[in-house]
């Protein structure tokens, strides 16, 4: 391969890796969009959300759910298709962001997204799938499920038990009233002030630390990275681990981890 080609190749690598980056940033054509729902305070909201940030607060006492978002695209055109589907039946809730497909190769100079944030009644149940882009959850209190692609993700002040399933990105997670079920893909994983038991059913790959956990601390599969856990209650628990090690402090019950060879 010639100078002039491993050039052009690594040109070529570079502007594909920021150009999401980019996109992330700009905002040439811009809409703002709004809804307001009536909901029961403990009904369920059921939140499918695209390419964009996604802030989601528990309100006491509310007995709505309200959208707001910041339609963001490469195009007029693009922003026109743009928009948020929001409908309650009864004690449910449903919030969806529709965002067109990207128009180019590469999808350089090509973006289109919705920034959105909900506000919800703070004993809700919440059923949230997020796509990509960071994601931040807080105050809600009558249990929650995420199912997250790519971003970072920060969970605080839930109760009613808390199950994730996170793709890629750092993971946050802090005073939690409940039990915690987590499946991560890549990316760090704190989880802290757990008034409950957590399960790591599968861990792939990035350190993985948990601290302050009243009840027990289970590690079904760890891929790759470091595991540290202090202050738990309960029993610690690996039941497989791959590789990187594992540190341990403060445990009140059992400690069960693999035998290294």
């Amino acid at each position: 391969m010639s100078r002039i080609q491993t050039i052009g190749l690594s040109l070529l690598a570079t502007l594909v890796a920021t150009a999401p980056l980019t996109a992330q940033n700009e905002c040439a054509n811009r809409r703002d969009i709004s809804e307001t729902l009536e909901l029961t305070p403990t009904g369920r909201v059921n939140i499918a959300a695209g390419a964009g940030s996604l802030r989601i607060t528990g309100r006491p006492g509310s007995a709505e759910v309200r959208v707001t978002g910041t339609a963001c695209a490469s195009s007029g055109s693009r922003l026109e298709e743009m928009r948020i589907d929001a409908t309650s039946s009864g004690s449910e809730a449903f919030v969806e962001t529709i965002i067109p497909d990207s128009e180019s190769w590469f999808g350089w100079s090509d973006y289109a997204r919705i920034d959105l944030v909900v506000e919800v009644p703070e004993t809700a149940t919440l059923d949230v799938r997020d796509g990509s882009g960071s994601a931040e959850i807080t105050d809600v209190r009558g249990g929650l499920r995420i199912d997250d692609g790519s971003g970072s993700l920060d969970v605080a002040n839930v109760a009613g038990g808390l199950q994730i399933n996170d793709g890629s990105g750092s993971l946050t997670v802090r005073e939690v009233d409940g039990d915690i079920r987590l499946v991560d893909g890549s990316g760090s994983v704190t989880l802290e002030f757990v008034r409950g038991s957590v399960v790591v059913e599968d861990d792939g790959s990035g350190s993985l630390s948990i601290h302050d956990v009243s009840g027990d601390v289970v590690v079904r599969e760890d891929g790759s990275g470091s595991i540290r856990v202090d202050l738990v209650g309960g029993d610690f628990v690996v039941d497989r681990d791959r590789s990187g090690g594992i540190r341990f402090a403060d445990v009140d019950g059992s400690v069960q981890i693999p035998r290294r060879k």
